[in-house]
């Protein structure tokens, strides 16, 4: 086992925080997030953006799922709630609006100066930006490819929002993005086929402001229009000091309070209300404590941004792991 599992489990397992009843609302269950998927808008037009939980390394677990599993609430690892929600959302997404590309941001890239964007004329490489892991999962790979016309749109459309931007050429998906798309968009990995959607990366604003994420978004929101999937992925909690925050048995009540408020927020149908209770979760009591780093949580930023003014909803309410859609 490796260095980092054992710490992961030797936190859970000695907390002594009392065990809440793990409600609907700690896990998801599949029900909701599949009724909340289905009564989004038809295929056809304008394709919603989705923030999503991209989860950690643990949902590629190659060792003991049952241990991962029961000592973080059944939902990190490859047999839990995110892996199944994950593997719904992908399926939904490509049947419902079959995307002709993926642009995705990752809370694991931001750049100073200006953004950067995955210029590759040919298969993506993989970022293994993970650390303490056995050396199996540094073999996992998701076999896709770049798209360098559409990685030129999106510099366009930055400068025509007054953004700075420039091709990156060499850096590989990090595990942002590759970890959750061999689940939600898997490839023919044994063949050699790669994937045929082809995915670009977008890095963040290296200020990484709520502000800045929202003009991100609003300079890629018409990609939206294109048949282009936009996708923010993060997550609700991340306090890697704290492993005992993921599981909901061993959280403390007050990050219950700062999800249900981040809930609470992306469920208002009034816009303006919408946008300033997003940006006030930044000053919630719990939000430094479930984010000392703000990375995992401002792509929730980029998805407000490029949904705007479009209608909000929570599509899953895991625990850690809250994902919503913009219509």
């Amino acid at each position: 086992m490796s260095s980092l599992l054992q710490q992961l489990l030797a936190r859970t397992q000695s907390s002594s925080v009392s065990k809440p009843e793990l409600t609907p609302t700690l896990l998801g269950k599949d029900a909701h997030w599949e009724a909340a998927l289905q009564s989004l808008p038809p295929g056809g037009g304008r394709i919603p953006v989705f923030f999503i939980a991209h989860g950690s390394p643990m949902l590629q677990w190659q060792g003991d799922t049952d241990d991962v599993e029961a000592r973080m609430g059944e939902i990190s690892g490859p047999r839990g709630a995110l892996a199944r929600f994950l593997d719904y959302w992908g399926k939904f997404v490509r049947e419902r609006y079959n995307p002709k590309a993926i642009v995705v941001i990752s809370a694991h890239w931001d750049t100073p100066n200006g953004i950067e964007v995955t210029r590759r004329d040919g298969p993506n490489e993989i970022l293994y930006d993970y650390y303490g892991f056995p050396p199996e999962m540094y073999e996992i790979t998701h076999n896709s490819v770049g798209d360098p016309a559409l990685a030129q749109h999106v510099m366009d459309l930055l400068a025509k929002a007054g953004i700075s931007s420039r091709p990156n050429t060499t850096r590989g998906l990090d595990h942002g993005v590759f970890i959750p798309f061999r689940i939600a968009f898997p490839a023919n990995e044994v063949g050699g086929k790669p994937l045929d959607i082809p995915i670009i990366e977008v890095s963040m604003f290296g200020s990484l402001s709520p502000q800045d994420e929202i003009k991100l978004g609003q300079a890629l929101a018409p990609l939206r229009d294109e048949g282009i999937l936009l996708v923010s992925g993060g997550l609700t909690i991340h306090n890697l000091r704290r492993f005992d925050f993921f599981n909901p048995c061993t959280c403390p009540g007050e990050l219950f309070q700062f999800e249900g408020a981040i809930r609470d927020a992306i469920s208002i149908s009034d816009p303006q209300i919408r946008s300033k209770a997003l940006l006030a979760l930044t000053s919630h009591p719990a939000y430094r404590a479930a984010h000392p780093h703000p990375d995992h949580f401002v792509p929730l930023y980029v998805a407000a941004g490029a949904g705007e003014d479009a209608p909000s909803k929570v599509i899953s309410a895991i625990h850690g792991c809250v994902s919503a859609a913009w219509e």
